[in-house]
C-alpha cells in the first residue's frame, strides 16, 4: 500500500504512477530536435536537391548532343539544309534523293551508289553515235609492273571517248614505271600507283547471250572467285570489289558479263611505247534485276601467267538504266 506521503507526491505530479505505460508514439513526436540534428537534415536535403539538379543537367546535355548529332546526320545525308525539299524514295532498303524517273526518250536516270546507305539521283542526257547508245565505262585503272625501271608512254586508241582522266591525259601519259608498281607522272612529277580514266562505250556490239545471274548479297564471293580466274592479284581484286560491290548489292539479282579481250580491245585499244609481255584486261558489264532469270553461263578464259613486263587494267559498265 502506498503511504500518505507517496499519494501526496503523486497528486502534486512529483512522481509518476509505476503502473501507467508511456505513450511511445506521443513521446517520440515530442522529443525535441537539437540545432545540430536540424542542420544535418537540411544538409541531406540540399545534397539530394543538388544531385537531382546535376542529373537533370546531364540528361539535358545528352539529349542536346543526340539532337545535334541527328541534325548533323541529316545535313550530311542531304548535303545541305537547302536540299531537304528534294523528293526521296526507297528501294531495296536504300534511300534515294532526287527524281525516280526521267521523262523523254533522250534522258535516263543515273543514281550514284556508294557504301553509304543513300544515293543521289539525277537525269542525264543519253549519248548516241550512229543510232547506238553509249554508256559510261567506270573507273578503268591501269597498273604497270616492269622488270626494271622503265620510261614509257601509255595512250588510248579512242581518246575522243574519254570523259575523265588522272593524271590529265595529254597525248597519252608519259611516266616512269618501277618494278613494285609505283609510277611517276613525268608531266607533274607526282607519284602514283595506277593510271585512271573514264569514258563511254557502245553496248550493242557485245555478245551478251551468256553471262551469270548473281544474287546481290552473294556478289563479293562471286567476284573473289571470278577475278582470280581473270588474273587480278589480291590488291587489284580488292580495289575492284570495294568499288563495284555497293552497286551490285543494291539489287536483288544482277546479270553479269565479262567482256572478252577482243571486245575490250575493240572498245578502247591500249597502246604502249614499250610493248608489255603480259596484258590482262578485265571489263565487267552488269545490269541490276528485280527477279531471277535464266541465262546461259559464260565460260571464262583464264588469264595468262604473268611474265616479264606486265600491264593490268580493270573497269566496268552499269547497264541498269538500259532500255530493253
Amino acid at each position: 500500500m502506498e503511504s500518505d506521503n507517496e499519494q501526496q507526491l503523486k497528486s502534486n505530479g512529483m512522481i509518476g504512477d509505476s503502473t501507467q505505460q508511456p505513450n511511445e508514439e506521443h513521446d517520440l513526436d515530442n522529443i525535441p530536435v537539437s540545432n545540430g540534428d536540424s542542420q544535418k537534415v537540411t544538409k541531406e536535403k540540399n545534397k539530394k536537391h543538388k544531385a537531382l539538379k546535376l542529373a537533370i543537367i546531364i540528361v539535358s546535355a545528352i539529349i542536346g548532343v543526340l539532337f545535334i548529332g541527328y541534325i548533323i546526320m541529316l545535313i550530311s545525308i542531304t548535303g545541305s539544309l537547302s536540299r531537304f525539299g528534294e523528293p526521296f524514295w526507297f528501294e531495296n532498303g536504300r534511300l534515294f534523293f532526287g527524281p525516280s524517273s526521267c521523262g523523254g526518250d533522250d534522258m535516263r536516270l543515273h543514281c550514284s551508289v556508294t557504301a553509304d546507305p543513300y544515293s543521289w539521283c539525277s537525269c542525264e542526257k543519253r549519248t548516241y553515235v550512229n543510232g547506238h547508245e553509249f554508256f559510261p565505262v567506270d573507273k578503268p585503272m591501269i597498273y604497270l609492273y616492269p622488270e626494271s625501271t622503265l620510261d614509257l608512254n601509255v595512250s588510248l586508241g579512242s581518246p575522243e571517248l574519254l570523259t575523265s582522266s588522272y593524271p590529265k591525259y595529254v597525248d597519252g601519259w608519259n611516266i616512269v614505271a618501277y618494278p613494285n608498281g609505283d609510277l611517276i607522272d613525268k608531266n607533274s612529277g607526282k607519284k602514283l600507283y595506277a593510271l585512271y580514266w573514264e569514258g563511254q562505250r557502245e553496248v550493242n556490239n557485245l555478245d551478251m547471250t551468256t553471262g551469270f545471274i548473281v544474287k546481290g548479297e552473294e556478289s563479293a564471293e562471286f567476284l573473289e572467285e571470278k577475278l582470280e580466274v581473270l588474273g587480278l592479284n589480291y590488291r587489284e581484286a580488292e580495289e575492284f570489289i570495294v568499288y563495284w560491290l555497293p552497286k551490285l548489292e543494291l539489287h536483288e539479282y544482277n546479270y553479269i558479263y565479262f567482256a572478252t579481250e577482243e571486245e575490250i580491245e575493240a572498245e578502247m585499244p591500249l597502246e604502249f611505247s614499250v610493248e608489255p609481255d603480259t596484258l590482262i584486261r578485265v571489263r565487267m558489264i552488269f545490269e541490276g534485276l528485280d527477279e531471277y532469270k535464266e541465262v546461259k553461263e559464260q565460260t571464262l578464259t583464264p588469264a595468262s601467267e604473268r611474265n616479264g613486263f606486265t600491264v593490268v587494267e580493270w573497269g566496268g559498265t552499269d547497264l541498269t538504266t538500259r532500255d530493253d
